[in-house]
């Protein structure tokens, strides 16, 4: 499975506005770790193996309470380049953003968004992953639609950029 489907899978089942980063564990270490009994334990053996044992998959941003035909700006400024784009209501994106490269995250918006915090401005630093940086202008819950036409027209439009190969 492509990275970035694999983080939009994580990010569906997630479903908060806000910032994360998003780690495979491909190692498979997680539930060996859980059975350890002293929490100090399991939160050293997690320090000592963090960089080794768990893959960046990617920084994903989830902003909350964009409306309709008023975006937010979006600016992403990092050693590799900057960008500034819109932040649409709906909106599905990955960023190219190499694992381990850090960047100032800014939106700004005349209405409040929310990834984390309700402002109109935000600023943040994120660190991509395989699958670079998903950024996520859905609503929270997703709503589907109930026609199953537009259902699976709506699905194909959020998953279309994420798939390598495939125009967005």
């Amino acid at each position: 499975m492509p990275a970035p489907i694999a983080a939009l899978a994580l990010l569906d089942g997630l479903r908060r506005p806000g910032a994360r980063t998003l780690l495979w564990d491909h190692a498979r270490l997680l539930g060996p770790m859980g059975t350890l009994g002293e929490e100090s334990d399991r939160r050293r053996l997690m320090a000592d193996l963090l960089d080794d044992a768990f893959v960046p998959l990617a920084s994903a941003l989830v902003a909350g309470g964009l409306h309709h035909g008023r975006p937010a700006t979006l600016r992403v400024t990092s050693p590799v380049g900057s960008s500034e784009s819109s932040l649409a209501a709906g909106s599905l994106r990955t960023m190219d953003l190499p694992p381990g490269v850090t960047a100032r995250v800014e939106i700004e918006a005349r209405d409040p968004v929310m990834v984390g915090v309700r402002a109109r401005h935000v600023a943040m630093d994120l660190t991509g992953g395989l699958a670079g940086m998903l950024v996520d202008g859905r609503e929270t819950p997703l709503r589907l639609h109930e026609r199953a036409d537009r259902r699976r027209a709506q699905l194909d439009g959020w998953e279309r950029g994420l798939w390598a190969g495939l125009e967005p």
